[in-house]
């Protein structure tokens, strides 16, 4: 045990205070614009001002702590922690001992869809602190300096990223602009569009892989992992099975934030079809086009913008005009400058995705650490 050091637990030392549910406000009582930019109002059943620890509930990952300051108000799938009267803990060095309890906290969570906290298991998590203000105020500033230099390391790395990122979106615009001497056919006329699948009701079935908007990575490709298995029509699959070098389009879906209208390259082998979210389109002739150079051509596309004037939103989906979008110009260059063009932007690609493993590698070093520095402080 550490001399001057405090051995306590989250429920001895901290008040708790549980979030409450937000009631849209429809009679008098105490009423707040909860998100302080105009919209609606709600009426709530209490308005923290303290600079408190944010606690989620629903511990779904091991980052389920937020520290907040200032004015807020707490939902009913939060808590907060402040230190008891006498418990000679300062809020300050609570933010830092909630952080190395992380791996503690998130063991007492229960449950797959949502992961509830248990509060007993969670009141009973033991950790020290030291007694004197000017040692706490020793350990804080120590970890502030560290903190600040590795994420420093943090933002070097995904800066590289977001610059690599910026650069291979130059490369596009550079690579697709206005060429003279490229002909020009329609989206249409070069593919066979061909419409996803309804969950069948007619015998017979096949069990296959039916790939959603969810599979569309944000890179623009397709996660494989977690694509679900439906049996449906063999009538229908027949018609819809995808081949490798087929494009899926996003046709439903989509965000303010993200246009609908991504394009993804299916380049697997396998059974597998599409959702009705979706459209699979087929290139009709390979010797004219290369889909891997249409698929280069449709995220130019998208980067500029143009799916986004072909959306509409009913009830909260976006959909695309899909008429206007296979109207879309698609330049027809010889199928070996195609192919160069593909493989250029391939290296770019390749590029990016180095640098985005290595902020992702980066990114768990730092939080290791972040964590190590407050084990070896705290444990």
């Amino acid at each position: 045990m550490k001399e001057g050091w405090i051995y306590t637990n989250i429920g001895d030392c901290c008040d708790i205070i549980y979030g409450t549910r937000v009631v849209r406000a429809r009679d008098g009582g105490s009423i707040y614009d909860v998100y302080g930019g105009g919209g609606a109002t709600f009426k709530m059943d209490s308005y923290n001002r303290e600079s408190c620890v944010v606690i989620a509930r629903f511990a779904m990952s091991k980052l389920c702590t937020r520290y907040v300051n200032g004015k807020f108000y707490l939902n009913d799938s939060g808590l907060t922690l402040t230190p008891k009267e006498g418990s000679h803990l300062s809020q300050i060095l609570l933010d830092k001992l909630i952080l190395a309890l992380n791996d503690d906290i998130y063991k007492c969570g229960r449950g797959s869809a949502q992961r509830n906290l248990r509060i007993d298991e969670f009141k009973a998590i033991k950790f020290a602190y030291p007694r004197e203000d000017s040692e706490q105020q020793r350990i804080v500033d120590l970890l502030d300096v560290e903190f600040a230099k590795i994420d420093t390391l943090k933002r070097n790395a995904e800066n590289q990223v977001q610059a690599a990122k910026e650069l291979f979106h130059f490369c596009l615009k550079e690579t697709f602009g206005s060429k003279v001497g490229w002909i020009y056919k329609t989206l249409g006329d070069l593919t066979t569009s061909i419409n996803g699948l309804w969950k069948g009701k007619k015998e017979p079935f096949v069990h296959v892989g039916v790939i959603r908007n969810a599979n569309f990575t944000k890179d623009f490709t397709l996660n494989y992992s977690n694509i679900e298995y439906l049996d449906v029509e063999e009538k229908q699959y027949r018609t819809r099975k995808l081949q490798k070098g087929d494009l899926i389009v996003e046709k439903s879906g989509g965000s303010e934030k993200q246009p609908v209208g991504r394009t993804v390259l299916f380049d697997a082998v396998g059974e597998f079809s599409v959702s009705n979210f979706t459209s699979i389109l087929r290139v009709n002739n390979k010797e004219c086009l290369s889909p891997e150079f249409l698929y280069k051509y449709l995220l130019f596309i998208y980067g500029e913008g143009v799916t986004r004037l072909m959306q509409k939103a009913t009830t909260g989906i976006h959909n695309i005009e899909y008429d206007k979008f296979l109207s879309i110009p698609i330049p027809l260059p010889p199928l070996s400058q195609q192919q160069s063009i593909v493989a250029h932007l391939d290296a770019l690609s390749d590029r990016v995705k180095a640098l985005q493993s290595n902020y992702n590698q980066t990114l768990t070093l730092c939080n290791d650490l972040k964590q190590a520095l407050l084990k070896s402080i705290f444990d």
